[in-house]
């Protein structure tokens, strides 16, 4: 049976002509149909809290929180808080640069491209269910008998919308794959 994607989910090297499930020639990527990559995005919630902190500062003034006029001192306070989260944020960014973060979901179980989260591959075997959380903005995988595997914060992964998307692919593919499906061939 012939591969009717296009291209890898990893890489997008040209599967045309190859089987439905196998290797990518280039980048080793083990795909199936069902196979997908989630590019993850965390510097949008970097951003967001920086406009927050903005928002912030801009509706204090305009609420006549500091009796309408700007000192100056009250300008170099705020400017201050302002710009060290743009030069955090900024710092995270070139730090991160090139690792481009992302979640691989296939065959072989889920695994996790990401710096800082700690369990880099996880079975699918292992995966009971994903979840997100809103109240702590925290994504979660849980195993079949209820322990938390993984626990990863919006700073790692990206925006809510983010967590949602990947907990709503984890369990979608987990009943594809689920224990019987496909064995893990190597992490």
């Amino acid at each position: 049976m012939q591969n009717d994607a296009s291209s890898c989910p990893d890489c997008g090297y040209s599967l045309a002509g190859l089987p439905a499930s196998g290797t990518c020639p280039e980048c080793g990527f083990d795909y199936d149909p069902h196979a997908r990559v989630l590019r993850l995005n965390p510097w949008q919630y970097y951003c967001k809290q920086t406009t927050v902190v903005g928002a912030l500062v801009l509706l204090y003034y305009l609420s006549g929180g500091s009796d309408g006029a700007l000192r100056v001192d009250e300008w170099v306070f705020w400017l201050g808080v302002i710009g060290f989260c743009v030069i955090c944020n900024a710092w995270d960014v070139a730090r991160r640069i090139g690792r481009r973060p992302r979640v691989i979901l296939n065959g072989n179980g889920v695994r996790f491209v990401v710096p800082g989260v700690g369990v880099p591959f996880i079975s699918w075997r292992d995966v009971g269910k994903a979840q997100y959380s809103w109240f702590a903005n925290r994504f979660h995988i849980i195993a079949p008998d209820g322990t938390v595997i993984v626990k990863v914060g919006a700073e790692k992964i990206g925006t809510p919308w983010v967590l949602m998307r990947c907990a709503r692919a984890i369990n979608e593919l987990r009943g594809v794959y689920g224990c019987g499906g496909q064995r893990s061939r190597r992490p």
